[in-house]
């Protein structure tokens, strides 16, 4: 609220406030409908929506649901992320299976992401069915009930002629060479020529300065502007990069006013770091007055650049 009140970015829209049983909720959802709208709509504009559902970890919705789905009954919170799936359950990978299968079919993309990434495994260890699972599969590591996930859910997914992509935590363990893998840790020095030598092709997307959900991201405008692959990472690494991504994760941002202002205009200077060869600050700086020009008539509240450093 006092953020609400500082700024009017972060007045929650009503839209998405909910009366129920007397007790006002904020949420909401998609419906079939909708994605398929979404989809069509992306489509027209030559833009490919590839879906993420983020297992093991970041299931907390899900868990609340469905109780049997963690390792505990419960959900909850571990020394950093919430509880896991507990993939030692026949039960829990038929859910996930389950899950996959409706969103393989929604989703004409040719890549999903299955996430697995911040996997605390405490659940795991102090779990039952997990030692009993370990015992029966010669597990000797909690990194190899990840590996399992990944893999089973990866082989599902391909079997319906998707390819599967994954942040880079997963290298942590064995991983399929056919797996694709999103780098984001970049204080892991060692993660995108781990993902090479495996045989991983690579999309990096590295926290600074490509993590752009909040006031404060790490690194100027024109840090993100002449960003170059070719001074961070060997050839080995090089030779495996389909691409660059910027994140954006929408916990505290309330509004879509809050969501133009932190995405514009560093989506225009990504867009020439993904398909530009080489920098040109001052050429750029003029570039993207026209880009202003028109985000203005359309009324979109972008964050004005400092165009100085």
């Amino acid at each position: 609220m006092a953020k609400a009140a500082a700024n009017p970015d972060f007045i929650i829209d009503n839209r998405f406030i909910r009366n129920t049983e007397g007790q006002k909720t904020y949420g909401g959802f998609y419906s079939k409908d909708d994605i398929r709208a979404i989809i069509a709509y992306a489509e027209a504009h030559f833009i490919e929506v590839i879906p993420e559902i983020d297992m093991p970890g970041h299931m907390s919705a899900a868990i609340r649901a469905y109780p049997y789905l963690s390792g505990t009954g419960t959900t909850g919170w571990g020394k950093e992320f919430s509880y896991p799936l507990c993939p030692c359950k026949n039960e829990v990978m038929n859910f996930s299976f389950r899950v996959w299968d409706e969103i393989a079919s929604l989703f004409p993309s040719s890549y999903v992401h299955i996430g697995s990434d911040e996997v605390e495994k405490d659940t795991w260890d102090s779990s039952g069915d997990c030692r009993l699972f370990m015992k029966e599969h010669s597990l000797t590591d909690l990194k190899e009930i990840q590996n399992y996930f990944v893999k089973q859910v990866q082989w599902h997914l391909e079997a319906k002629g998707k390819k599967v992509i994954a942040w880079d935590d997963v290298i942590e363990g064995k991983v399929d060479s056919n797996l694709v893998m999103m780098y984001w840790r970049d204080w892991v020095k060692d993660s995108p020529i781990r993902c090479a030598l495996n045989g991983n092709k690579i999309i990096l997307t590295p926290w600074s300065p490509f993590y752009i959900s909040g006031e404060h991201t790490e690194g100027t405008f024109r840090d993100l502007y002449e960003y170059d692959p070719q001074t961070h990472f060997p050839a080995e690494v090089l030779n495996k990069v389909m691409g660059l991504q910027s994140c954006v994760w929408t916990e505290e941002i309330p509004s879509e006013a809050r969501f133009e202002y932190l995405v514009f205009p560093r989506l225009q200077a990504l867009s020439e770091v993904c398909w530009s060869k080489g920098r040109d600050w001052n050429g750029f700086k003029q570039r993207l007055e026209p880009h202003l020009n028109r985000m203005d008539s359309e009324k979109i509240h972008y964050r004005k650049p400092d165009l100085t450093r």
